[in-house]
This record gives C-alpha cells, structure tokens and sequence, in this order.
C-alpha cells in the first residue's frame, strides 16, 4: 500500500504522517456497569517508509517510476493483517493521518 500527497512528498517544516493499526475486541475479563462486556481499543504503531520497488513489491519499476510511487510513503512492515468490518464482533483497520507542524519558538 502507497500513500501520500498528490504533487509530492509532505515536507517535515510542514508535517508528518502516523499510521496506527486499530483493533476493537470485546473483552472476556472485563465488564461494564450494566454487565456487558467492555469493547476494547488497541492501537499499534506502524513504521512508515520512503517506497521504492522493493517497499512497493511491484515488479515494474518503470510503471513505478512513471505513477511516481517511489515518492510516495509505505508501511515497513508487510505481514499486517485486517479483519472484520465495523459492526463485526471483532475487527480491525489501519487509519493513516496527516499531523501538522507544531511551533513551538519563542519568537
């Protein structure tokens, strides 16, 4: 998976991109007030990269030059897996965001 600004990548004077792998479950151990099972968030970090053909796991690396995916981002990590959908009992995606800069000068 690639992503990322259209025009080309976001400079780090102007922000950053987090990319966090969010899992909802309902807990066997943990309780609500009314008795019901208490609905669990977990949110695990994902490293992101620069893509390349090699971070794109694309086998052409002219068709990946020309869509300008090499100046696009990736996860590091290729073994994620995802499951579910938002009314399911158990499920889980990946949320990608876009965080500006803060400054934090005295000037």
């Amino acid at each position: 998976m690639a992503f990322g600004l259209a025009s080309n990548n976001l400079e780090e004077t102007i922000g950053n991109y987090t990319a966090d792998k969010v899992e909802f479950y309902y807990s066997d151990v943990e309780f609500n007030a009314d008795g019901s099972k208490k609905r669990i968030k977990v949110r695990t970090p994902l490293e992101i990269g620069n893509c390349s053909v090699v971070g794109f796991n694309y086998q052409n690396a002219t068709e990946t030059n020309t869509f300008g995916v090499n100046k696009l981002k990736c996860f590091k990590d290729k073994s994620y897996k995802l499951h579910g959908t938002f009314y399911s009992f158990n499920f889980s995606y990946i949320e990608i965001r876009v965080n500006k800069c803060q400054n934090h000068s005295t000037y």
